[in-house]
């Protein structure tokens, strides 16, 4: 998950009520926040699957 969709990245902002800059935070640093990022993976892997990216 290096190269993240900005379209992605302002929908899980959106869903988790924070900022795109602390979601891209999040996912590259995900040992700082393990339940945050893992979370995140989730309901990336989700829109993912649901807008077929």
């Amino acid at each position: 998950m290096n190269n993240h969709d900005p379209r992605m990245i302002k929908a899980l902002a959106k869903e988790f009520g924070t900022t795109p800059q602390s979601v891209l935070y999040c996912l590259n640093h995900q040992d700082v926040f393990p339940f945050f990022a893992s979370e995140l993976k989730l309901e990336y892997s989700y829109l993912q699957r649901k807008w077929k990216i």
